[in-house]
This record gives C-alpha cells, structure tokens and sequence, in this order.
C-alpha cells in the first residue's frame, strides 16, 4: 500500500449501476445511512457513524465509474473527532493515530465488497 493512501479503488464485475446500488446496500446493512445519494452520477456520500473501538465518527464519499475497460467504485474517507476536528483517514502515522485507525475501519468495509482488484492512491 502507498504512503499516505486515502482512496481506495475496488474494480468489480457488474455493471455501474449495479455495482453502485450493490455498494449502497453493502454500506446499508454495515449501518450507513446517506447524507446524500444520486442514482443518475451514482455518486453517494454517507452520514458519519460512531467507530466502534476509538472516539470518533467516520463516513465516506463514493463514486462509481464505468471505464472502457472496468467499472470501479472509488471510496474516500471523511471521519472527525471532538478534540481535532476534521480528520482525513489516511494510511499515514502511528497505529493509534485517529488517521489510521479510521483508515483502517474504512478498508474493513470497503475491502469486504466483493471485488476483482483492489488499488489505493493519494487523491
């Protein structure tokens, strides 16, 4: 993985529009809820939800693109904490570092979507 990695990229067999509402219903069922999502961009972004180890709250945006070649789902991390504010998951810092950690829990759930490859980059 790449220093400082922020977004992870899933490439999937299925269609667009099937990989962005199965992805939708796999963030559902691990307790996300929308802020928003737009079917026709099939863009979504989720409400920020309570980690379940450290002190704070983490959402993601997410993209789906379908590519000559691949459709992929492109995930980005939002999270924030009382004491720092905004807080980029990032794969960067100490293991305890509220970055990492909520790095971590980030790719937990998006790495168990069922997927083709898997990429990281910094956006």
């Amino acid at each position: 993985m790449m220093d400082k990695a922020n977004t992870i990229l899933l490439r999937v067999n299925s269609s667009a529009e099937d990989a962005f509402n199965g992805f939708s219903k796999h963030l559902s069922d691990r307790g996300f809820s929308f802020e928003s999502r737009d079917t026709s961009r099939n863009e979504l972004s989720t409400n920020m939800t309570e980690s379940r180890y450290f002190d704070f709250q983490f959402g993601m945006d997410v993209s789906v693109v379908d590519t000559d070649s691949a459709t992929v789902i492109k995930v980005k991390g939002k999270a924030q904490n009382f004491d720092f504010g905004e807080i980029e998951p990032e794969y960067w810092g100490m293991d305890q570092s509220v970055n990492m950690q909520a790095w971590t829990q980030l790719r937990q759930i998006v790495e168990s979507y069922p997927h083709e490859e898997l990429f990281y980059q910094r956006n």
